[in-house]
């Protein structure tokens, strides 16, 4: 099912954070920057020729049925240009240096090199000591520098029916199949994950001669499937698009800061914090919004609900997607508020329209209206 999506056009620089589960920089600068392929991406630049560790991390919290549960299995997708390629220094054997990784709790169970040719290689967790690794597989051919590439990562973890599959603009580059599970006898491995890395990554040049790296249009699943619908493979090259509310919606229970209800929540390119906001202290209380269209031919291959708020007193509070569809409402997974201060973006993926339990169609998007409702 989807986890996770990010199209950057919401956010800027300093809320980078708000938006991964954790955002490391210890050796380079992280930025949301108008040079993605049709409009914002993470700009990575590396700041040092050594490794501190410098790196974003998405740990999944709900899918579009309700809490995530760790699985054996994922596919993670985005595009990616590296300026040059030759700048990068590959660690191969058991350290955390890796454009993409799979993690069980502080432990990695699949990493994915990327060479200073352009090339990946599969590198699988090796016994019998925690430093070691062993490269199981590498493509014949990857990326190029300077050029934006759609790269996809599928993986299960098994020491049987393991697979690792990797695709550069949909093309088969990598596949690797067996064994795919911990050897390393200290990282009690559970062959499940929790947690992606992206672009941990170590230059071996000194300056002005910086690493830099963009990515955009990043998507997030499992392989596990409640509905033959649901994502559950390689969903292939895709734009994701940010649409913001334009107009009131059926239900105006909260209260707005200025005249409009959906004026005070479609911040953009980066939220004001409380100069514009809508407020509830009613359990109960709704509000949703209509929302600008997408192409009405676009092929929708899943939708994710993003918010971003906070309490104004201790004690719990809880939200509720809604996605309201001919009238009717339909509720997601609740999720709790954490914070007195702005500090964590919600995001509530759908693989399918609640209201058809099928794939939303760019007319479902268009008419239908999202929002919230408040629990506690």
């Amino acid at each position: 099912m989807l986890l996770f999506m990010d199209g950057m056009a919401h956010y800027d620089t300093p809320r980078i954070g708000m938006k991964y589960s954790v955002l490391t920089q210890n050796d380079c600068t992280w930025a949301v920057t108008a040079e993605g392929r049709y409009g914002n991406c993470i700009k990575r630049v590396a700041t040092s020729n050594g490794f501190a560790g410098s790196y974003l991390d998405i740990a999944p919290l709900t899918n579009r049925s309700g809490v995530y549960v760790p699985t054996p299995s994922g596919v993670f997708g985005f595009a990616v240009k590296v300026d040059d390629l030759s700048r990068i220094q590959v660690d191969e054997a058991g350290g955390m240096v890796s454009f993409f990784s799979v993690l069980q709790g502080p432990n990695w169970a699949v990493k994915i090199n990327l060479n200073p040719t352009g090339t990946f290689s599969y590198v699988q967790p090796w016994g019998p000591l925690n430093s070691y690794g062993a490269v199981m597989a590498t493509s014949a051919e990857g990326l190029q520098s300077g050029a934006w590439s759609y790269v996809e990562i599928k993986w299960i973890i098994n020491a049987t029916t393991g697979l690792i599959e990797i695709r550069v603009n949909t093309v088969p580059v990598l596949t690797f199949s067996g064994d795919t599970s911990s050897h390393n006898p200290a990282w009690f491995s559970l062959g499940t994950w929790n947690t992606v890395r992206v672009l941990n990554l170590q230059a071996n040049y000194t300056p002005p001669n910086w690493l830099t790296t963009r990515h955009c249009d990043l998507y997030l699943a499992d392989l596990t499937s409640g509905d033959s619908d649901d994502v559950s493979d390689f969903l292939g090259d895709g734009v994701i698009q940010c649409i913001v509310p334009n107009g009131p919606g059926g239900h105006t229970d909260w209260t707005p800061s200025g005249t409009n209800n959906w004026d005070m929540v479609n911040d953009r390119p980066a939220p004001d914090d409380d100069a514009t906001y809508n407020a509830t202290t009613f359990p109960g209380g709704q509000d949703t919004y209509n929302y600008e269209n997408i192409p009405p031919l676009a092929e929708v291959k899943g939708a994710q609900m993003v918010w971003l708020a906070r309490k104004e007193a201790e004690g719990s509070a809880t939200l509720q997607p809604i996605v309201r569809q001919g009238g009717v409402d339909y509720l997601g997974p609740a999720q709790g508020v954490a914070s007195l201060v702005y500090d964590r973006y919600d995001t509530q993926p759908y693989d399918l329209n609640p209201a058809t339990m099928a794939k939303f169609t760019a007319a479902e998007i268009n008419s239908g209206e999202f929002g919230l409702r408040k629990i506690l």
